[in-house]
């Protein structure tokens, strides 16, 4: 600092680097740890929106990161709870379809679901809606 208070910059070719290090005594840094949920992304793209009674759809998409070999769930919403409909094994590329023939006819609500695993909380897609009638 010069004498009315402001900062003076060294001359060209001398400048000033500064470093502030911390120092912290063997075993005074210890700190909580708490464990963070971490979602896998579910994908989920339906055949068709609206089907005659007793035809089928299929749903496809992707889990990302990748879990290759692991199993998702394509469930319908039935009286508040999600009831399983269909499931698939994840292809090598996390990719799978699912397809399913519905019970009732009117306009339902799909999801796909993913279960927890080592690395990863429980997952969901987007609600799906078709219409069978």
């Amino acid at each position: 600092m010069g004498a009315a208070g402001r900062h003076r910059r060294p001359a060209a070719g001398r400048q000033r680097h500064h470093r502030r290090r911390r120092v912290v005594p063997a075993g005074s840094a210890d700190s909580n740890q708490i464990t963070v949920g971490v979602r896998t992304k579910v994908t989920a793209r339906k055949s068709t929106a609206t089907l005659q009674a007793g035809e089928s759809f299929t749903v496809t998409g992707t889990v990302s990161p990748n879990h290759a070999g692991q199993r998702v769930w394509l469930q319908r919403l039935v009286d508040g709870a999600w009831k399983t409909a269909a499931s698939a094994t994840l292809s090598g590329g996390s990719g799978y379809t699912v397809s399913a023939k519905p019970p009732t006819t009117g306009r339902l609500t799909y999801r796909v679901y993913k279960g927890a695993d080592h690395d990863h909380v429980k997952a969901a897609s987007a609600t799906l809606y078709v219409t069978f009638g």
